[in-house]
């Protein structure tokens, strides 16, 4: 009447099959979305290095010229424009980076009050 053997049934295994499909689902859905996450923040870091970069050049220069502004392209695949908003004294000087993440295109941007050139 008692049996000596050893080993899982049929049911305790498909239950076990279906407690691991419940928690590995949602798991594997957070892992995803977190690596999308960290690849967005490293793309946006980027961009904003490169912006940063730019703005740098023209911050050296001590002041901006008609010829900074334009849209420059980075060796990184990022587009940068830099645009002037003149006034009597200043200049508006802001620098916009886009870039692709996800199929998205996203931009980030600087902006600096700059004295006019000479």
């Amino acid at each position: 009447m008692f049996r000596d053997e050893q080993g899982f049934t049929l049911i305790e295994i498909i239950a076990a099959f279906v407690i691991f499909t419940v928690v590995a689902v949602p798991l594997s859905h957070i892992l995803l979305q977190g690596n999308q996450l960290a690849e967005n923040a490293e793309k946006k870091t980027a961009a904003l290095n490169v912006a940063q970069q730019k703005m740098e050049e023209i911050i050296a220069q001590g002041y901006v010229r008609d010829e900074d502004a334009g849209t420059f392209f980075s060796e990184e695949g990022f587009s940068c424009t830099v645009t002037l908003s003149p006034d009597v004294y200043l200049v508006l000087v802001t620098v916009a980076v886009t870039y692709s993440v996800s199929g998205s295109e996203k931009t980030v941007s600087l902006s600096a009050l700059m004295p006019a050139g000479e």
